[in-house]
């Protein structure tokens, strides 16, 4: 009560510094007027300062330390002023507008940065920073901590440095490090999720990017309440054991080559990976990394790009069912990551046309590498047929099959492949399970087409050609028998060639008959003969109606002669009517019309003409009614044989007769081709075709 002015409570602590300020003898403020000014100047200087302080928003004009001393604020000082501004930078004017307010801040500062003094002995070991503290330095992360939360951030601070803590974004982010750690221990997903920054921002030590997913599996399996991580130290424990186990657990996964020891669902859990969470899906994710090298799965983000990729494949494999959103697209990379090396460098088009079957098959058609790279082998050959090429191998049955293509039978495949060949090089025409479908029905609409075209053709023009039997389905016609399979075609009705199978059989029976005609070569099948089924299978019914002794006389005819005996079927019948003929004279029946000397000569017989055929004729009737005396070609000659031959009596010189020595042009032998002894008075029989020479006999011969 001296009267002096400007004054008040708020400055009162910069009034006092400024009068201690002045010389110590008291002569500065000695006078009324000395210590007016020296208040009033203390009072200006403190509300400008104050006013700096209070308006501090975090750029220039900078507090300094000694803006704080001339505030008034005590505890400021070059090493922690920074921490200070930083608090007044977010908390706003409204609570930094005394010296009260910014004293309090100042200390609840220095309170939270005298507990960051790393590995030194804690000198409040009971007392830490409270959310009060926090908030009132603006670190409002922190502020909202739970007391189990608080309890890690505290823990955490005490075993910081204070340049870890010194600005208020450093303590807030600290504080949301701690709330994600107990978040995760309750079983939630914080986002962003914890993470190997969160954990080294918090001193934890062994926590990776990749060890990340084990390590978050691990604090998750901790008590809900968070009391199995609300220490430093307990936290450090559930950390290095996650990070030890996937590791161990990441060893199993990157070595298994398909033996034992068999990856098992603890090994992915362990190692962090998601997704893997029954028999089925562990059994995929097996097949993926027996294929796949060490070196591209031992870590866990490898792993789980590989799984995340199989979860993909396996999404997208639900039959006919609409695709679940979003409908992410498999790329090459995506079946990469899988180890399907062959769906990995399909072009464009089989990708597209791969996908698609993928999509339309189920689960279990895909549910290993070895089931795609087969569907995408199929593909690449899909695309290989429409460009002209000939797989191996060939697109077959199966394939369309596993494709899901339907309608393909074995009978209509070279049309279906013909169809394909058709299409454009690029794969553009079958790049779609709709568009290869369309592509089959059109070829299996040729292959009908050609199949009718057999069926109905009666002889004359235009003939089947050998692309025609190609395009129906049925093998094993080529230029040399096309003739053949036609006269066949042409003889058979339409409801005995409207079906491939009807058709394949007519081809395979004749192809029996042309083999034994095989002339002069020697017989590829001795043992085995034509029977009357493969003529009937060609439409020759003269030949099918022929007894067994019949039979085998036209397949001694037909394996003697050249194939043009039987290369048609109505020359199969002329043939097999001759032979009637023979079957029907050896029977004692008159044939209508008779058996001719040509009939006998189509059968290689020799010696018969007009003359002698009602003498040949009755030696046939003579044989066996049931034809074996004449089943054979060399049986029917023998028999003519006997009818041409000459008989002659020879006798020796006449009494008082003159002869002329006879020299008889002839080599006799008998039945074993042994030469005989010619005598007198000897009578014998000389065949024509038995001369060869000349002899003369012992004594002149009479004829």
């Amino acid at each position: 009560a001296v009267g002096i002015t400007g004054a008040t409570a708020d400055n009162l602590q910069a009034v006092r510094l400024a009068i201690a300020a002045t010389a110590d003898d008291g002569s500065g403020g000695d006078t009324f007027s000395e210590l007016q000014q020296v208040v009033t100047t203390a009072a200006n200087d403190a509300l400008a300062a104050l006013t700096l302080l209070r308006d501090y928003a975090g750029s220039a004009p900078i507090p300094s330390t000694q803006t704080y001393v001339t505030a008034g604020i005590a505890g400021v000082l070059d090493g922690n002023r920074d921490a200070m501004n930083s608090a007044l930078a977010v908390i706003g004017p409204l609570a930094s507008d005394t010296v009260v307010e910014i004293q309090a801040i100042v200390d609840a500062y220095l309170w939270i940065l005298a507990e960051a003094n790393g590995a030194a002995p804690d000198l409040t070991p009971a007392v830490n920073p409270a959310v009060e503290q926090y908030t009132l330095v603006g670190a409002t992360v922190a502020g909202a901590l739970a007391a189990r939360e608080l309890a890690l951030m505290n823990d955490s601070v005490g075993a910081q440095e204070t340049t870890a803590v010194d600005t208020v974004a450093k303590l807030n982010a600290l504080a949301a490090a701690a709330a994600r750690v107990l978040a995760t221990a309750t079983g939630a997903s914080p986002s962003p999720a914890l993470s190997s920054a969160d954990l080294a921002g918090l001193r934890i030590d062994n926590a990776t990017i990749d060890n990340m997913p084990a390590v978050r599996n691990a604090i998750g399996l901790t008590a809900d309440d968070g009391t199995g991580v609300d220490t430093m130290a307990e936290l450090q424990s559930v950390v290095t054991t996650a990070a030890t186990e996937a590791a161990a657990a990441l060893l199993v996964l990157s070595q298994y080559a398909g033996l034992a020891p068999v990856p098992e669902l603890r090994h992915f859990e362990k190692a962090g990976v998601s997704g893997v969470s029954d028999a089925e899906t562990l059994a995929t994710m097996n097949s993926s990394l027996a294929v796949l090298s060490p070196a591209a799965t031992d870590t866990t983000t490898e792993v789980q790009a590989m799984v995340s990729a199989y979860l993909l494949i396996l999404a997208e494999a639900n039959g006919s069912d609409p695709d679940p959103p979003p409908d992410t697209p498999l790329h090459a990379a995506t079946y990469d990551a899988v180890g399907a090396a062959a769906a990995a460098v399909l072009p464009p088009m089989g990708l597209s046309l791969l996908n698609d079957v993928v999509g339309a098959n189920e689960r279990d058609a895909v549910d290993t590498v070895a089931e795609l790279d087969g569907l995408a082998d199929v593909v690449s050959r899909i695309l290989a047929t429409a460009a002209g090429l000939v797989p191996a191998p060939a697109v077959g049955l199966a394939d369309f099959v596993r494709l899901r293509v339907t309608g393909v039978t074995g009978e209509t495949l070279t049309a279906v492949r013909e169809a394909l060949a058709a299409t454009s090089d690029d794969g553009g025409e079958v790049d779609q399970l709709v568009k290869l479908q369309a592509v089959v029905d059109a070829g299996l609409q040729s292959a009908a087409a050609a199949l009718a075209q057999l069926r109905d053709y009666a002889g004359g023009a235009p003939a089947p050609g050998v692309a025609t039997f190609r395009t129906a389905g049925v093998v094993n016609v080529d230029s040399g028998n096309i003739t053949s399979m036609n006269s066949a075609l042409a003889a058979l009705s339409a409801a005995a060639t409207d079906t491939v199978a009807e058709v394949q059989a007519l081809v395979e029976a004749y192809r029996r008959i042309l083999e034994e005609a095989n002339g002069d070569a020697a017989d590829a099948t001795p043992g085995s003969n034509t029977t009357v089924e493969p003529y009937a299978a060609v439409g020759a019914r003269l030949a099918a109606d022929l007894t067994p002794s019949g039979v085998r006389l036209i397949n001694d005819a037909s394996a003697a002669g050249p194939s043009t005996l039987v290369d048609t079927v109505e020359r199969i019948e002329t043939l097999a009517a001759r032979a009637a003929r023979v079957m029907a004279t050896a029977s004692g029946v008159a044939s209508v019309p008779a058996l001719s000397v040509e009939d006998l000569v189509r059968f290689r017989v020799l010696d018969v003409s007009a003359d002698n055929l009602a003498v040949v004729r009755a030696a046939i009737a003579a044989t066996s009614d049931d034809g074996t005396g004449v089943d054979t070609l060399a049986k029917l000659q023998a028999v003519v044989q006997t009818t041409t031959a000459v008989g002659i009596t020879l006798s020796g010189p006449q009494s008082g007769a003159a002869h002329t020595p006879l020299t008889l042009v002839a080599q006799m032998v008998d039945a074993l081709g042994r030469p005989t002894v010619v005598t007198s008075d000897t009578q014998f029989l000389l065949s024509t075709d038995a001369v060869r020479g000349s002899f003369v006999p012992a004594s002149p011969l009479t004829i």
